[in-house]
């Protein structure tokens, strides 16, 4: 494979399969197997071709569903990690389905709904392999196998709240919305500060976050999130050691509200940093049995900005993300009316009764 000349580089955006194919002296089949087949490739050749790819600014064949009509079953697979019965209940989850399901409606497909490949088997995989035209990746696998089954199966793919390889992904801005929120509620001089958060560790428990137990993987969104409140405690000088950090596998309520009771209970917190409004709501109610008042012995910030947090009182502080408009992303770069690219959308922090402005 010879060199990659820089001249290629002033036209990124109009390279073609090949173009990229004849500047790395290889066939276009052989670029095509790197990013839609891997298992027709060595290991290491797929890595240098994707490499060196990703230094010519090609993100890789369109493999848009527009491009498949010909062949297409009409189904997309939407690929939940949290499984389907926790999806059914989460509202998070459930406002992203209805932007998937409205594009969907709208251009003729159907829409299967998948649990993780975490807990299917080769016969549920092979019939994932022939059902559907395309899949869209939910959240983050907690098996590094999966995303090699995931690489397998031949289909475009888009993931969702986290990027695999180069492969399309839709996500939102965690990290700025994760730090917005705590530079706002570190304002009002809290020293006693606790991060509750989601899918920071590997493991399926609720657990509290040590160096060794943290989650290697930068583009998930509890990372992200955790890096965010990192950088605003390191702003107003507070040392990360003092700050404890705890993960749950599910954002549920079941899981939530033992967990924050007993955190109140035992560290007295002034300030509770949580990475979902479930988890959010669940403090509050942590807090209401020990007869700790919120906002004036507490302050509580969320993440997610649902429906409910508004209706409750106290009303709660919270970072909105667009999930309904996620859902209609993934949709759209799956079937190809949207440039295959990674695309980032805004946050909103929605200042509440739970952590009010200063004074």
């Amino acid at each position: 494979m010879r060199p990659v000349w820089n001249k290629l580089m002033g036209s990124v955006s109009k390279l073609t399969i090949k173009d990229v194919a004849k500047a790395l002296n290889v066939s276009t089949a052989t670029i095509s197997n790197a990013f839609n087949r891997p298992d027709q490739l060595s290991i290491q050749l797929r890595k240098k071709i994707i490499e060196q790819c990703k230094l010519l600014g090609y993100s890789g064949p369109n493999n848009g569903l527009k491009n498949r009509r010909n062949q297409r079953s009409g189904i997309v697979g939407v690929l939940l990690s949290d499984g389907l019965s926790q999806s059914m209940i989460d509202p998070v989850d459930s406002q992203f389905l209805s932007g998937v399901g409205k594009v969907l409606d709208q251009q003729g497909y159907h829409c299967l709904m998948l649990q993780s490949l975490d807990k299917i088997d080769v016969l549920q995989q092979r019939s994932l392999e022939t059902l559907v035209d395309g899949i869209i990746v939910y959240g983050m696998m907690r098996r590094p196998s999966s995303y090699q089954r995931l690489l397998t199966q031949h289909k475009p793919l888009v993931t969702v709240d986290f990027t695999l390889d180069s492969f399309p992904s839709v996500t939102i801005d965690n990290l700025r919305g994760a730090r917005n929120a705590a530079m706002h509620a570190l304002r009002h001089g809290h020293q006693r500060v606790a991060i509750i958060g989601l899918r920071v560790v590997l493991d399926e428990c609720v657990c509290r976050v040590t160096e060794e137990r943290v989650l290697n993987l930068a583009s998930s969104f509890g990372m992200q999130r955790l890096s965010g409140y990192q950088e605003a405690l390191q702003e107003v000088g507070i040392a990360l050691d003092d700050v404890p950090v705890w993960s749950m596998p599910e954002n549920s309520h079941r899981q939530a509200y033992p967990l924050v009771y007993d955190i109140l209970s035992s560290l007295q917190p002034t300030l509770l940093l949580c990475m979902s409004d479930t988890i959010a709501l669940a403090a509050m109610q942590a807090a209401s049995a020990l007869g700790l008042s919120v906002p004036q012995d507490l302050h509580i910030v969320g993440f997610d900005g649902i429906p409910l947090d508004e209706n409750i009182r106290p009303s709660l502080t919270t970072v909105y993300q667009q999930s309904v408009e996620k859902g209609q992303a993934a949709a759209r770069v799956l079937l190809g009316q949207k440039d295959q690219q990674h695309t980032v959308l805004d946050t909103q922090l929605i200042v509440r009764e739970s952590c009010p402005y200063t004074a």
